[in-house]
């Protein structure tokens, strides 16, 4: 693989994670870093957004629910700053009406809380092949 192509494998595996639940943002993240993912971490839309390196992470997981925010507006923002990486909304509050507006801002994957980390692996991966 080439130098680029290094890069754009890395950009894959880097995951910005926004969840607002101490103890489910902590399992995810040792759950996809015991799996090779790079995980950065946030407990608001806010303090992601005020990350510098956003276009460093190919991945975003995202709550839909969030105490400054959702995840939709987040994705939106993100896409208007450049962000062209991979999403996947999270939550548990899940509705037909909601799956439309995810897809709509550009969430690939909708899924339910509690979470099965088997089934993020899947959505996750789903994009390297």
């Amino acid at each position: 693989m080439t130098a680029s192509g290094d890069a754009a494998q890395d950009l894959r595996r880097v995951v910005l994670l926004v969840e607002d639940e101490d103890a489910v943002r902590r399992s995810l993240q040792l759950f996809l870093t015991g799996r090779g993912y790079h995980v950065r971490a946030y407990s608001a839309a806010a303090t992601l957004l005020a990350d510098k390196s956003l276009d460093g992470a190919g991945l975003l997981v995202a709550d839909y629910r969030l105490p400054d925010s959702s995840g939709i507006r987040l994705l939106t923002t993100m896409r208007q700053r450049g962000w062209r990486g991979r999403a996947i909304l999270m939550t548990g509050h899940g509705c037909e009406e909601l799956e439309g507006l995810a897809r709509e801002a550009g969430f690939e994957t909708l899924m339910g809380k509690p979470l099965r980390h088997q089934q993020l692996l899947s959505a996750l991966e789903g994009g390297e092949r």
